[in-house]
């Protein structure tokens, strides 16, 4: 899919260009190479994108970009060949990117950048597009009348990339069943707003939550840190029914360990997260947490524990 022939005369404008050695005395003159690989770009639909391809030592051997699935060149050096006005190249230290103007959904797919030599070498770059999930109103159902006790047909039709996945829920929230089994969207709650353990020893964080089809659980500290399993941390899960009882002990009870741990669940219907906090100073007094504060002469600044709307819900339970 070279843009020039076996004896490097372009195709298109029918130039001689030279063979990929040649002597300059007794010197053999090295072929160009691509720096790094090929992008991977991911661009929503109606944005603008750019492929950069990095070649060294190009000498006068010519960079082109052509489009794979077509096999269409769309540039070749600093000029554009295709008449699609949303095409554009732009080149500078060693680099040649392909622009690209208002992506639509056929414009994904692979991107080839091609250096004329003999053999012709070429570098693959991958163009995802990525369109917003969109119900199509005229296919999908609208207002459905049935009389009592006969069978309903709800239906619903949507488009994206990738495909989104379509979940149905009551405009009151209530449950409903599907083939027998009732969907329920996550909630979950934490029994204990605050728990506080001495250093050295082990504590099991719970939440309760309620769904269906059964979620994915995880645990996170401080809003970054995702938790795994580990001697440190160790995760399980109960589950009866819709209700699943999240468990999440802390082993050897450190300062470092304390802090906001949320828990997350998630399942087709929908997700949710509940948060309670953790820290190892059993002796400090409750008036310093109604005031948010836990001090603590070892660090520089106060530990932020609770705010003041945190505190009214509390119930402070102390393990030994």
């Amino acid at each position: 899919m070279s843009f020039l022939d076996l004896h490097g005369v372009s195709k298109i404008t029918g130039v001689q260009t030279p063979p990929p050695f040649w002597k300059e005395g007794f010197r053999w003159l090295d072929l160009p190479r691509f720096v790094g690989s090929g992008s991977n770009v991911t661009v929503a639909v109606g944005r603008d994108a750019a492929l950069t391809c990095r070649v060294d030592n190009l000498q006068t051997f010519k960079v082109a970009w052509l489009r794979v699935d077509t096999q269409t060149i769309l540039t070749i050096a600093g000029h554009v060949i295709t008449k699609n006005h949303r095409v554009s190249v732009g080149h500078g230290d060693g680099a040649w990117t392909l622009g690209l103007k208002e992506i639509g959904p056929l414009d994904g797919g692979r991107y080839m950048c091609q250096v004329n030599t003999e053999p012709m070498m070429s570098q693959t770059h991958l163009l995802h597009v990525v369109v917003p999930p969109d119900i199509d109103d005229d296919v999908s159902s609208s207002e459905v009348l049935v009389n009592e006790g006969d069978n309903a047909a709800l239906r619903c039709v949507a488009s994206g990339t990738p495909p989104p996945n379509i979940a149905w829920r009551r405009e009151d929230s209530r449950h409903f069943k599907i083939d027998n089994q009732t969907l329920v969207s996550p909630s979950v709650w934490a029994g204990r707003v605050a728990i506080r353990a001495p250093s050295g020893g082990s504590i099991t964080l719970q939440c309760t939550a309620e769904a269906y089809p059964v979620p994915q659980y995880y645990w996170t500290l401080n809003g970054e840190q995702r938790i795994v399993n580990g001697t440190k941390h160790r995760l399980s899960i109960t589950t009866r029914g819709y209700r699943h009882t999240l468990n999440l002990m802390v082993t050897d009870m450190s300062r470092e360990d304390a802090g906001a741990y949320r828990c997350h669940v998630e399942n087709t219907q929908g997700r949710a997260q509940a948060e309670l906090f953790l820290h190892n100073d059993p002796e400090r007094h409750l008036e310093q947490l109604h005031r948010g504060v836990l001090e603590d002469s070892a660090l520089d600044n106060p530990y932020i524990v609770l705010s003041q709307h945190q505190m009214q819900n509390l119930e402070m339970v102390t393990t030994m």
